[in-house]
């Protein structure tokens, strides 16, 4: 799975989790939910942003829902194009009104495994 992150500031990072045998962190498969945590770093005021995780395998993970969205913000979360996209958008709690961003956890996301 892919991430791109769209907004209107610069030096900002987004990081998530390598699921892998030697992290100890596999999901089991079959009929559970893998939580995708989206980190972010040095975003600061937006008044909204728009990220894709892209290149998602409908025929392994598909989306499910989000929980534990930063405080003040509002989620929308649209899978697209078949599945194979998740478009994240994620704005202040009025229209136009700039927010703050902190760093760490800015959402988590849930798949069906």
């Amino acid at each position: 799975m892919l991430l791109f992150i769209s907004l209107g500031a610069t030096a900002q990072t987004l990081s998530t989790t390598t699921f892998s045998s030697g992290n100890g962190n596999l999901p089991a498969v079959g009929k559970s939910t893998l939580t995708f945590q989206l980190d972010v770093t040095g975003i600061g005021d937006v008044v909204n942003m728009t990220i894709y995780l892209t290149d998602i395998d409908p025929e392994v993970v598909t989306y499910q829902t989000y929980a534990n969205g930063i405080a003040g913000a509002t989620f929308a979360v649209t899978p697209q194009l078949g599945g194979t996209r998740l478009m994240i958008e994620v704005n202040g709690p009025a229209p136009f009104q700039v927010f703050t961003v902190p760093d760490g956890k800015l959402v988590d996301i849930h798949f069906y495994i």
